[in-house]
């Protein structure tokens, strides 16, 4: 999923000039209401929503998640496994 909304992201760089400008003119509600192109869906309001929709209508038996470098090296300096995470502090 990461590399699909990071394509998304590197494809449409400028595809929030739209939304911006409506943004500022504050005339088109109904326009905020959903992602109008792919770039609008990396917006928090539309993403989060999208992602529960996405997870609910899942029909996987399991979720294979990926641990991306640095959240490997983060775990290894802490000497914290992979699979328990309850020992990290906040920091």
């Amino acid at each position: 999923m990461y590399y699909v909304l990071e394509e998304i992201f590197n494809k449409y760089p400028h595809g929030l000039k739209q939304y911006m400008e409506k943004k500022i003119q504050n005339d088109d509600d109904d326009y905020f209401l959903r992602p109008n192109n792919p770039r609008e869906l990396l917006l928090p309001e539309h993403l989060m929503p999208f992602m529960m929709q996405y997870l609910k209508d899942m029909k996987n038996d399991t979720i294979d998640l990926l641990m991306h470098a640095n959240a490997k090296k983060i775990l290894d300096d802490a000497e914290c496994p992979y699979d328990d995470l309850s020992k990290l502090d906040d920091d």
